[in-house]
């Protein structure tokens, strides 16, 4: 089953599909890290979306990039 949330920040709403290997926190901490990036257009919620991996990566798993 796809999980979705959708976070609302400032008046905006923006849709994130839990990921499988995601635990519920990584993927609620996830979905409010793009909605603190404000993306305005496709190409900034992508770029958003990377950027809160990277940062999941770096809390949870301990990665450095």
């Amino acid at each position: 089953m796809v999980e979705k949330v959708i976070i609302q920040y400032k008046n905006k709403s923006y849709i994130v599909i839990k990921q499988d290997l995601e635990s519920y926190d990584q993927f609620h901490t996830r979905a409010w890290l793009v909605a603190k990036y404000e993306p305005k257009t496709l190409d900034e919620y992508n770029t958003a979306l990377v950027k809160s991996q990277k940062k999941i990566n770096e809390l949870y798993l301990g990665f450095v990039y």
